[in-house]
């Protein structure tokens, strides 16, 4: 089972590195192209799936409390991006202008 919680941490590390790729080529792309919203569908898709594994195989694992911790804050800080949209977006913040 740890080698099964390294192959899904190699896989998360992949996906985090594309997710900066994919933000970098949305923003820097022409508006028209609509490039970000693969960064978003990284986001909300592929990054919170391998999370809930990668804690659920650290349980199996028996990787250790102050690990499992650790893999738990990485979940709370994904759902934490969200809510900082969602309260950006009520206090008035709007998107730039295409």
């Amino acid at each position: 089972m740890r080698k099964a919680f390294l192959v899904v941490n190699a896989l998360l590390t992949l996906s985090l590195i594309a997710q900066l790729y994919l933000a970098a080529l949305g923003f820097f792309s022409p508006p028209e192209d609509e490039l970000f919203r693969f960064h978003g569908m990284n986001g909300r898709f592929v990054l919170p799936v391998l999370l809930i594994v990668w804690i659920v195989l650290g349980f199996v694992a028996r990787i250790g409390r102050s690990n499992i911790v650790l893999t738990f804050v990485c979940l709370v800080l994904l759902a934490l991006q969200t809510v900082y949209f969602i309260v950006a977006g009520a206090l008035g913040a709007t998107p730039p202008p295409n």
